[in-house]
């Protein structure tokens, strides 16, 4: 019995080891156009790596930027803010607007917490 629960278990944490990577890959080469525009926009260093290894998608001299798809808008407040933290910088997330709804709930938790959204049509 603990052998099968040791395998399920072994199973499921390699599902969602696989699954996190393949999404990440994935969301990298769709964003990396838009996070150049950005960050040359904002004159900042691309994909900045913080003291902890880290990274943060554009790092300027007013912000540190985080950029992703508006469905993932909690995990953008969360690195946002620990980018500001860690970077001294004011935090800003650009958000390529996918769905309105989502867009309305980072801008609610944004005002908040005094996080610049800057919103980026999809291409």
């Amino acid at each position: 019995m603990i052998k099968i629960l040791a395998t399920i278990v072994m199973l499921l944490s390699f599902s969602i080891f696989y699954l996190s990577q393949k999404h990440n890959i994935e969301s990298l080469d769709l964003l990396k156009p838009y996070k150049e525009d950005v960050c040359k926009e904002f004159g900042g260093v691309l994909n900045f790596k913080l003291g902890d290894d880290a990274t943060i998608s554009c790092l300027s001299d007013e912000f540190a930027i985080e950029l992703g798809d508006a469905k993932d808008w909690d995990l953008l407040v969360g690195k946002a803010l620990y980018a500001s933290i860690q970077t001294l910088k004011k935090p800003a997330i650009a958000v390529v607007m996918s769905n309105e709804r989502d867009v309305a709930k980072l801008k609610n938790v944004a005002l908040t917490y005094g996080i610049k959204v800057i919103e980026l049509k999809q291409k």
